[in-house]
């Protein structure tokens, strides 16, 4: 059971990294970045609403 907790929590820490790789990359072409286009809304594993807030290295 303890093995299984460790899989699912794996997985979902891997599901949030790889949303916000994809969406960091994204934008990288865009000139006209707004606060819109800086923060990342995604739907964790228990259901709630996270507020990532995008590196300004990425996108410069």
């Amino acid at each position: 059971m303890k093995r299984t907790k460790e899989l699912v929590a794996g997985i979902g820490i891997l599901l949030i990294v790889s949303i916000f790789a994809v969406f960091s990359t994204a934008n990288t072409q865009d000139t006209n970045t707004t606060d819109a286009d800086t923060q990342i809304k995604i739907i964790d594993t228990l259901g709630r609403e996270v507020t990532l807030d995008k590196p300004a290295e990425i996108i410069a």
